[in-house]
This record gives structure tokens, sequence and C-alpha cells, in this order.
């Protein structure tokens, strides 16, 4: 039995490096930078948005074991 030719396996295959962020980022649009609303509530109502943008506050690695 004779080997299979392989010189004619038809066009190269065409590759490109994504990136998740700018993915994300193209998706969100002008809202990517915005800060999350009423993340922290106090007990008299009081609101504040989060402008963390850092691995502290709320975004410090998720839930405590």
């Amino acid at each position: 039995m004779s080997a299979p030719n392989l010189s004619n396996l038809g066009n190269k295959v065409a590759v490109r490096t994504l990136s998740w962020a700018s993915l994300v980022q193209n998706a969100w649009g002008s809202e990517w930078n915005a800060p999350d609303h009423n993340v922290y509530q106090f007990s008299n109502g009081r609101g504040y948005d989060s402008t963390d943008r850092g691995s502290t506050g709320i975004y410090d690695g998720g839930i405590p074991p």
C-alpha cells in the first residue's frame, strides 16, 4: 500500500490572536468603565457606587471560605 499524497491539503489555515479583554470592552461599550451603581447600601438607606478598579472591596477575589 502506498502513502497518501499530502502535497495539496487545500488553503492554509488563517490564525489570529484574540484578546478576551478587548472583546468584552467592545461588547459593553461605554458601560465598561462605568461604576457599579448602589453597590454599598447601609441600614439608613444611603447607597454608594463602586469605583473600585483593583482587587479590594467587594472585588477581593470572591467569597471567603
